[in-house]
């Protein structure tokens, strides 16, 4: 198989092509595509996620009303080379709805319209935006340039709406022995879901940390935890460390053991 040279890391006034149409991708070592970002870090991570793409990218479909970035439309295109679902808890404005509204074209919004993604109509350097919709009129600016975004916001949603998956509640020692082989995604944190989200990139699979919820059964608890993968193989010999309380989740029920407690929120 052929391999393509890693492109060197892009500033946020470079756009970034996700994939190039008749080429071949060798997996890299881990998720590296996760850890060094490129060009090419998106459809190796969709590849490696969701398998081969079943279709080739359709370019003669694109309907847009606004002038939407280079790299906005060629997501689109790329999502649509999969039947899996690629967006679950919050997912990208159809092009054909995209309009521009004081300045901002609105491209992402949270499934329960309670956070939203724009970029502006006429900048050029691909600044992402964010604001709660409810509370804040103005838009505020993130860390994130837009193919920095898209990237972060695909590997968030396999994780929302990853086959296997298994969470519990651990304290920091707990949580620093189950994470010792994981090194932390490399892209800034969103205000939403909260500041103290994290995720974790690990041997194909993926961890995310978030704060503790109220009313958690232990007083120790500080965290929730949630390692999602392809497989229950893939999770088998994470956490087994300790006594840790997971709790499984399938979406082929059988693969897993059921736990006696319910399902907690944070894993639903």
């Amino acid at each position: 198989m052929a391999s393509l040279k890693t492109s060197p890391r892009l500033t946020s006034a470079q756009p970034r092509a996700y994939y190039r149409i008749g080429c071949v991708y060798d997996m890299l070592p881990g998720m590296e595509e996760l850890l060094n970002i490129s060009d090419d870090s998106l459809i190796r991570f969709m590849t490696r996620w969701y398998g081969p793409p079943s279709k080739s990218p359709d370019s003669t479909s694109i309907d847009c009303r606004v002038s939407a970035s280079r790299n906005l439309m060629k997501w689109h295109q790329l999502a649509g080379c999969w039947d899996a679902e690629i967006t679950h808890q919050s997912s990208a404005v159809p092009l054909s709805e995209l309009a521009e509204k004081n300045g901002f074209i609105e491209f992402w919004v949270e499934s329960q319209g309670c956070w939203s993604w724009a970029i502006s109509s006429d900048a050029e350097d691909f600044q992402v935006f964010d604001r709660d919709p409810e509370i804040e009129e103005a838009w505020a600016p993130t860390s994130e340039n837009l193919p920095d975004f898209l990237l972060h916001a695909t590997v968030y949603e396999a994780i929302i709406g990853a086959p296997y998956s298994k969470g519990a509640e651990v304290d920091f020692d707990q949580l620093g022995v189950i994470t010792k082989r994981f090194k932390r995604f490399p892209l800034p944190a969103w205000r939403w879901p909260s500041l103290q989200h994290r995720i974790l990139v690990g041997e194909d699979v993926l961890a995310l940390i978030s704060p503790k919820a109220e009313g958690g059964t232990d007083r120790d608890t500080i965290c929730q935890l949630r390692v999602v993968g392809g497989s229950p193989g893939k999770l088998a010999s994470i956490g087994d460390e300790g006594d840790i309380p997971w709790v499984y989740r399938s979406k082929d029920e059988s693969a897993f053991r059921q736990a006696d407690e319910p399902i907690p929120d944070f894993l639903s």
